[in-house]
């Protein structure tokens, strides 16, 4: 199993690019640029047209299903497991890998082969039942899906051509207790 994005990211830092430019939109974005300054509207009406544009261009979005937030389970009992990746369009969310991290020694105490999503499989979601070993540390824990997202950008960083893909992480957390059984 690679374990190159538990590796390269520190668990508990959040790489969550969600806003990345559309080129879809830039005519529009144009059009209306052209227009704020024809009418001499002021500078705030030309950056609200901004920050709506920016907003149409998301990237996919990990989103936890179970366990519910701050959970308490217990040792020795099964626990399900669920995430689902909502296609937003713009940075494509390619495959994630699924681990448990301790809060205490924020190191991974455990990588899921189960959890393993991968956008070819045409399914959206990952759902699998893991029993929690009887002799589990009482800890506080937190699940972390992390994978390799493509977004296309311009290669030269100016906004222009050669366009092509560039890369970044996508993550989602979800923190749970587990106690004694």
């Amino acid at each position: 199993m690679n374990n190159h994005y538990f590796s390269s990211i520190r668990p508990f830092t959040v790489i969550n690019f969600h806003f990345f430019p559309s080129y879809r939109f830039l005519p529009l974005f144009i059009l209306l640029l052209f227009s704020a300054v024809r009418t001499m509207r002021s500078f705030f009406d030309l950056l609200a047209v901004s920050i709506i544009l920016v907003g149409f261009s998301l990237a996919d979005q990990i989103i936890w299903d179970e366990p519910a937030a701050h959970a308490v389970v217990h040792a020795g009992t099964p626990l399900n497991i669920q995430y689902r990746v909502h296609k937003n369009g713009m940075a494509h969310l390619n495959s994630a890998a699924l681990s448990l991290v301790s809060d205490t020694t924020e190191r991974v105490a455990m990588i899921f082969p189960e959890g393993l999503y991968n956008a070819s499989n045409n399914s959206p979601s990952v759902q699998f039942v893991w029993r929690i070993p009887r002799d589990m540390a009482r800890d506080n824990y937190t699940l972390r899906v992390a994978g390799p997202a493509s977004y296309p950008c311009s290669k030269s960083g100016d906004g222009r051509a050669p366009f092509g893909q560039c890369k970044t992480v996508t993550e989602a957390t979800r923190s749970f207790t587990i106690v004694e059984s």
